[in-house]
């Protein structure tokens, strides 16, 4: 069972963010939860959070579709990066978006572990963080 101190939630959605905390919360899934609403204050974000000495979220939470810097972006932002300690983040790609191709190429980034179709139901949510 790992042990989960930090996640992140990478959404322009605020019913999408409140939904998650709210089912942790019901799950009493205690996590110190950075909400960025775009790709570009979360690329910065993490950085700034690496730069400090400071832990990175072991698990991120990405939407794809969002202003500024999508998920996409975010993805090549965050692979180009040398930003230490990256490589220990697993990223769940959150969607509503059920192209194939776009599942396809999601995976094909080495840190996303998996790619889900909004909404997120409890259950995933339970397993992505206490197993």
């Amino acid at each position: 069972m790992k042990t989960l101190e930090k996640a992140c939630i990478i959404d322009d959605d605020p019913i999408m963010i409140f939904g998650m905390k709210l089912m942790m919360k019901q799950m009493g899934i205690s996590l110190d939860t950075e909400i960025w609403n775009n790709g570009q204050d979360a690329i910065e974000g993490l950085e700034h959070l690496a730069s400090k000495g400071e832990a990175l979220p072991q698990v991120i939470f990405l939407d794809l579709t969002m202003p500024i810097m999508d998920g996409w972006d975010f993805l090549e932002a965050l692979k180009q990066s040398s930003m230490p300690g990256k490589e220990n983040m697993e990223i769940y790609v959150l969607s509503s978006s059920i192209n194939p191709s776009d599942k396809t190429r999601a995976l094909n980034y080495a840190q996303v572990k998996d790619y889900i179709a909004k909404p997120l139901a409890e259950e995933r949510l339970q397993q992505i963080l206490t197993v």
